[in-house]
């Protein structure tokens, strides 16, 4: 199906949605500033590669500022805490391998069996399994 934008247009359109959700506005309000659907937005950034790393890169920057705005509300809790959670849960939700609760954890050390008690092994089964 022919776009009903030109190409110049489609362009244009492209590099405001980066702009725009660069700037902190959700996908749904991009495409409502730009009077396209979200599926258009979707079906773009399938089909131009360049524009889906733009993209992500709007994402970082939004990503970015939201870290930014959780520093600058830390150091002013005392007069206003209120918007710290909310800026917390968005950056759980962008950046989970940073902001998660629970951090893996390896162990690379031995663990020698034959020198434990049957108490200390069964104590420490019991933690392995969340018991």
């Amino acid at each position: 199906m022919p776009s009903k934008f030109s190409e110049a247009e489609v362009a244009s359109k492209k590099l405001k949605a980066c702009e725009l959700r660069a700037e902190g506005a959700n996908w749904v309000d991009v495409a409502t500033a730009m009077a396209i659907s979200r599926e258009t937005l979707r079906r773009w950034r399938k089909q131009d590669e360049a524009f889906e790393t733009a993209c992500n890169d709007a994402d970082e920057v939004c990503t970015d500022t939201l870290e930014d705005d959780l520093e600058i509300s830390a150091r002013l809790a005392k007069k206003d805490p209120r918007y710290i959670p909310a800026l917390i849960f968005a950056l759980k939700n962008k950046r989970p391998h940073k902001w998660r609760d629970v951090q893996a954890i390896e162990h690379s050390g031995a663990l020698n069996l034959a020198t434990m008690s049957e108490d200390e092994i069964r104590r420490r089964a019991a933690l392995v399994q969340g018991d």
